[in-house]
């Protein structure tokens, strides 16, 4: 029997859990369906008033990670509402350098309601190392979708992007081989991106409707830009597939600005 497992966040250590037999689907790789659920009260940002339109009976178990007020408020409805699947929330390490004992019982929790074993010695080395060169833009946002990503690696070529969100570079199995890696509403997320930053030509923000965490950081990215002397953009957007006229308009202004500076 096949356990299907939908996560929400790259601190999910999906490449471990996967390679003990679990199908490890991501939240962004999810068909959003046309019928809402009642839903939680509140205004939840825009990324989970989608997940809302999800068949969540496909799967067998769902992975949150304790990121934000949308999603404490997204679990415990779910929680609610499917009371036999498995749900769990993941407490994201506040640094780095905290143990992961968090991942730990994770993984026991999922041993004792699935009855598997898992083993979590064995954690494959998937860090990638995104180098720049001086043609690279770097795009920071939360939840992105990765249709609404293709496009931008379309319309910015010959330009190569990469992108920070919660979907990108399996945190969670590079957490457990203490690899660097942060996010957002970790301690020592500043110290991290600034490295990152200093590798590229650009950075674009893309703050998503009602995330606190992209509204709260994003006067700080603007400062660590203009003081490392690196062409910057902010794009505030709501969780959609493609790209607006409007932020079309704004992209391709960002891009002639770009080849004017390095005179292409």
């Amino acid at each position: 029997m096949v356990i299907k497992i939908l996560y929400f966040c790259s601190f999910v250590p999906y490449r471990m859990l996967s390679k003990n037999g679990l199908e490890m689907i991501s939240i962004f790789d999810t068909k959003f369906g046309e019928n809402e659920l009642p839903f939680i009260s509140g205004n939840p940002c825009c990324f989970i008033d989608k997940c809302g339109k999800i068949d969540f009976t496909k799967y067998d178990g769902i992975i949150f990670t304790n990121c934000c007020n949308s999603t404490q408020r997204f679990y415990d409805y779910l929680k609610y509402k499917y009371p036999d699947m498995f749900t769990y929330i993941l407490e994201i390490p506040r640094n780095r350098y905290d143990t992961a004992l968090e991942i730990c019982d994770l993984c026991d929790k999922l041993k004792m309601h699935f009855n598997i074993e898992i083993n979590t010695k064995e954690v494959k080395d998937c860090y990638v190392n995104y180098l720049s060169s001086n043609k690279h833009i770097l795009i920071i946002t939360s939840s992105l979708s990765k249709k609404y990503v293709n496009e931008l690696e379309i319309l910015f070529k010959p330009y190569q992007v990469y992108v920070e969100s919660c979907w990108s570079e399996a945190r969670g199995d590079l957490f457990l081989l203490n690899k660097k890696t942060a996010c957002m509403r970790m301690s020592d997320y500043y110290e991290y991106i600034i490295e990152r930053i200093k590798l590229y030509k650009a950075v674009i923000f893309i703050t998503i409707e009602r995330c606190d965490y992209c509204m709260f950081t994003y006067p700080v990215i603007k400062q660590i830009c203009e003081d490392l002397k690196i062409r910057y953009l902010h794009l505030e957007e709501d969780y959609v597939d493609s790209i607006s006229e409007r932020s079309r308009l704004r992209y391709d202004a960002f891009i002639e600005c770009l080849r004017i500076e390095s005179g292409d």
